[in-house]
């Protein structure tokens, strides 16, 4: 069944909050994704967050304890963190779906959808397909592509280390090196104009960021309700140098495209 929930009867500790550790079916790939639950009795829409590649949800609790009250997701996609990695099934469906079976398991109807880096890719095909559903959409520096890296890259990637810690600690090399085998290189730019929500792109603004001016422009083509930060500061790693700046930017756009109600 997709998304079917299930606890596993742990839960993570964030600033003395107790954030939810969940499980959702995807046919027989279990997926986990953090949730905290609406707090204080909390009516604003959730907000789901998928992560960039080599990532995990449990390295985000800042960001969920940030964003408190607010309920807020974060999946780990299959590969990831304590999701399934199954050897087989790393193409852009499989993911996507991934994200619907965490979504339909949180039981949420209408949702603020953010996504960093390659988990844009997969984020973004869920968000064209259920646009009526999104009340916002925020990306973190990528583009509206699935991008085919370098040959030189996945091997790299194998091996090197994020934010201090080795990916491979987070995502099993054999799900690293499906992953990219399983990538086809896919143009997503005119499907953003089936979104009429608003929308955030969050840039870094040194050497090393994935958007360039052009790229940036294509955005402001295609997206008619776009409001874009660049963090001067920050290349890829928008988390760097000021690691909550990416989260109070996106707080600030919620707050400023609420639609109220409970979800």
């Amino acid at each position: 069944m997709h998304g079917v929930s299930r606890s596993d009867g742990e839960a993570a500790a964030s600033g003395g909050h107790l954030i939810q550790s969940r499980f959702a079916d995807h046919g027989t790939v279990r997926i986990h994704f953090l949730d905290s639950g609406h707090g204080d009795g909390d009516d604003r829409t959730p907000v789901v967050f998928v992560p960039g590649f080599g990532e995990e949800a449990m390295e985000h609790l800042p960001f969920i304890e940030a964003l408190r009250p607010r309920r807020t997701i974060v999946v780990d996609l299959r590969g990831r963190g304590r999701s399934d990695a199954p050897e087989s099934g790393y193409g852009m469906d499989e993911h996507a779906a991934d994200l619907d079976a965490a979504i339909r398991a949180a039981g949420l109807d209408r949702l603020h959808l953010v996504s960093y880096s390659r988990g844009t890719t997969y984020a973004m095909r869920w968000a064209t397909t259920h646009a009526e559903r999104l009340a916002s959409y925020t990306i973190g520096d990528y583009p509206a592509e699935q991008v085919i890296p370098p040959a030189w890259f996945p091997p790299k990637a194998e091996k090197s280390k994020w934010r201090g810690r080795p990916v491979s600690e987070r995502m099993p090399v054999p799900a690293i090196r499906r992953l990219f085998a399983d990538a086809v290189a896919l143009d997503m730019w005119e499907d953003l104009r089936r979104l009429s929500c608003p929308m955030l792109l969050i840039r870094g603004g040194a050497q090393g960021g994935m958007l360039d001016d052009t790229s940036t422009a294509r955005y402001r083509e295609v997206v008619a309700r776009l409001q874009v930060e660049t963090f001067e500061e920050s290349a890829h790693d928008l988390w760097s140098p000021d690691p909550l700046r990416f989260v109070r930017t996106l707080a600030q756009f919620l707050d400023n495209n609420e639609t109220g109600g409970p979800r």
